[in-house]
């Protein structure tokens, strides 16, 4: 029987995973989630015409899913309506690097339990790394996602979603940039939050990646699988004051071609940067660190990381603007009214 075939039961397994969330009513009585873990009286206020930090105290757990820090998908999905701007500048590439990375995106709420996302994999040419060879500017990667919020059983503390995510790398990009292949990931991820505030929670992950010739020009690291593979990745955070707290671990499987084993383990944080950190600038920043233990065909390597995000609503970016104007306006009348 050919290897593919062995991507029957991951397939089924996605078919009747979506089908649970189209046949379970949502249950009236659902408790609803925890959308901050900074509470109020933690918040000082701001000085009059500062930008408002309702933004920051508007915390979700699905914005604990930073790449390359905390690598686990979360059930959560965008508040319906809503969008929620990214941008993930790689200001580490200034440092040795021929080019800057800046992946950036914009997910969409559709309704309470479906969300969409559309990301683009940025880059240009690094000014303090060979100038005058690397000028260009365009975009590697092209990302586009669907996730499905549903409740395994009436009535269940579990959370769980079906997400399918499609990737095609840009023929014109540079080799480094992409992994020179078309790629379909089938996903279901569950999580059940404990603790008396809900401050932690644990995550399961189990996905199927199916991997294609593409025409771009790229090649895969050693240490990821070259050929179709299952991924099974358990996970846990914590959430402290402004620090999320991380440990993931996984195990990928290729099973084209010669099978091979991959394995890490990732513990990580990530902080949330006070706007005053930022020149109180609208949307939220968050900095996060993770250190990458590694084995691979018969490898073992450690891989530190810093990463550096930029969230945003357009709605709640427009508002605290606007309400910052208001506070400046109001501010100046007072002030003029004294004298």
């Amino acid at each position: 029987m050919p290897a593919r075939f062995c991507t029957l039961p991951a397939v089924l397994a996605f078919a009747v995973s979506f089908a649970i969330a189209q046949e379970v009513p949502s249950v009236p009585t659902e408790e609803p989630e925890p959308t901050s873990t900074l509470p109020e009286e933690q918040v000082q206020p701001e000085r009059p015409g500062a930008i408002t930090r309702s933004l920051s105290t508007i915390w979700q757990w699905s914005d604990a899913q930073v790449r390359g820090i905390f690598d686990v998908v979360l059930p959560d999905t965008q508040e319906r309506g809503t969008w929620k701007l990214s941008v993930q500048p790689r200001v580490f590439d200034l440092i040795d690097d021929e080019y800057v990375r800046v992946p950036m995106g914009v997910t969409y709420g559709f309704n309470r339990r479906t969300e969409g996302e559309f990301e683009i994999d940025g880059y240009f040419g690094n000014p303090t790394e060979k100038p005058e060879e690397s000028n260009g500017v365009g975009i590697a990667n092209y990302r586009l996602s669907f996730k499905r919020k549903w409740k395994p059983t009436q009535g269940s503390q579990i959370n769980a979603a079906t997400n399918v995510q499609f990737v095609w790398p840009d023929p014109s990009s540079p080799a480094q940039l992409n992994h020179g292949v078309n790629r379909t990931k089938l996903l279901t991820a569950f999580s059940r939050k404990v603790g008396q505030n809900k401050q932690n929670e644990g995550i399961l992950n189990l996905s199927y990646d199916f991997l294609t010739p593409s025409s771009a020009d790229g090649w895969i690291p050693e240490d990821r699988p070259q050929d179709d593979y299952f991924r099974i990745a358990p996970g846990v955070l914590h959430h402290r004051g402004r620090f999320t707290y991380g440990l993931a671990a996984g195990w990928e499987h290729t099973v084209d071609g010669e099978a091979a084993n991959y394995f890490t383990v990732t513990p990580s944080v990530i902080y949330e940067i006070p706007s005053k950190y930022v020149f109180n600038s609208p949307g939220r920043w968050q900095l996060g660190l993770a250190v990458e233990g590694k084995h691979y065909l018969d490898e073992y390597d450690v891989e530190f990381r810093v990463r550096v995000r930029w969230l945003g609503s357009i709605s709640r970016v427009y508002k605290d603007w606007r309400d910052s104007r208001r506070a400046a306006a109001a501010a100046r009348v007072a002030s003029s009214s004294e004298r």
